[in-house]
């Protein structure tokens, strides 16, 4: 309904001209009605007797709330109630369970020189239609919310089958320690994925997964499959409370997957107990990410040159640090200290809260 240029305006009693008042407001489709502040019906339009099913002479002077609300009182949620006290426009939806209707009401307040409240112009628009589109659209959107959950969940379980095939087939392969190991590398990669599936299924959004949690389900799955409980390896992180949008969290995911991995195959071979820290936040000055993974272990050999490496996980983690746009880095001096700084994070974050909006 469009703003009445006119609102709150100041006027003059014994100037205001109802008949060419009305002349003029009889061209709106829409209910208009001249109130005074004891709530009666001083002016209105055709479009008003329309609404009521009654002729304008059965209108004027009547208490709008006795022939809208059928009431001998003000009800509560009156508009005109309300803008007496706030001396500003009013506006509300009601449904009208007689005629089955939606209906838009505005209330602008008239004040006079004193900025007391004397009169209101009263608006009506009927919005069932505009109501009926927008069930369409909420029904339409639920079901196509169903339908995609439907989809997380069943990607979710098809990655767990994939998961247990290859476990049944590893554990055939009793002398061939190597094949094992591959085996349940492949794993652990398709169990970071069905996670993000996981984490989009528990949303609503279906955008973003809770990244520190992600984390957490996804190192205690490496912990369980590596047995490191057994060996006295424990788990420490630092992890600001981010939402990441599915993909940056899935590669962000296989990098922590790849490296922690790693630490739990090689940092502790002869140690009696050890541990592994993953910190993840956002730097604002850098407007960066910084994802660090390390462990007190064992370190890699001095020799160790990132960019010729032949370990397929230190290549899938290089590979998808490339793909993000980011760098990486490696610190031995304490065990092994692996930095991965992703820019532009003020934008990656705006885009998700966009796409939730």
């Amino acid at each position: 309904m469009a703003k009445n240029k006119n609102v709150n305006r100041v006027i003059s009693n014994n100037k205001f001209d109802p008949n060419d008042w009305r002349s003029i407001i009889n061209v709106a489709e829409d209910s208009v009605m001249l109130l005074d502040n004891k709530f009666r019906i001083i002016n209105a339009n055709s479009a008003t007797a329309d609404f009521l099913g009654r002729a304008i002479d059965e209108i004027i002077g009547k208490r709008c709330y006795k022939l809208f609300h059928n009431t001998d009182k003000v009800p509560h949620y009156c508009a005109f109630k309300r803008a007496r006290r706030t001396k500003k426009r009013e506006e509300k939806e009601l449904y009208i369970s007689e005629k089955k209707i939606w209906i838009s009401v505005a209330l602008d307040p008239v004040l006079n020189r004193n900025g007391n409240v004397v009169k209101a112009v009263h608006f009506i628009r009927d919005i069932t239609s505009r109501k009926e589109k927008e069930n369409k659209m909420r029904v339409c959107l639920s079901e196509n919310q169903t339908l995609l959950k439907e989809v997380h969940h069943r990607v979710k379980n098809n990655l767990q089958i994939i998961s247990s095939l290859i476990n049944l087939q590893a554990r055939k392969l009793k002398h061939e320690k190597s094949l094992q190991e591959a085996f349940r590398e492949s794993q652990t990669r398709i169990r970071a994925i069905a996670l993000v599936h996981e984490g989009l299924y528990q949303r609503e959004n279906f955008i973003s997964i809770d990244f520190r949690k992600y984390v957490q389900k996804l190192v205690s799955n490496l912990f369980f499959s590596y047995e490191a409980s057994r060996k006295n390896i424990e788990f420490k992180s630092k992890i600001n409370n981010i939402f990441l949008e599915s993909d940056m969290a899935m590669s962000c995911g296989l990098i922590i997957n790849e490296l922690v991995s790693n630490s739990l195959k090689y940092a502790f071979l002869n140690a009696k107990k050890g541990c592994v820290e993953i910190n993840f936040f956002m730097d604002k000055k850098n407007d960066s990410f910084s994802l660090i993974v390390e462990d007190d272990g064992c370190g890699f050999s001095e020799g160790l040159n990132l960019k010729e490496t032949n370990s397929l996980g230190l290549r899938i983690v290089k590979t998808l640090t490339r793909q993000l746009g980011g760098s990486i880095g490696l610190d031995c001096e304490r065990g092994s200290k692996f930095t991965v700084i992703l820019k532009n994070a003020s934008r990656t974050l705006n885009a998700v809260n966009q796409k939730e909006i």
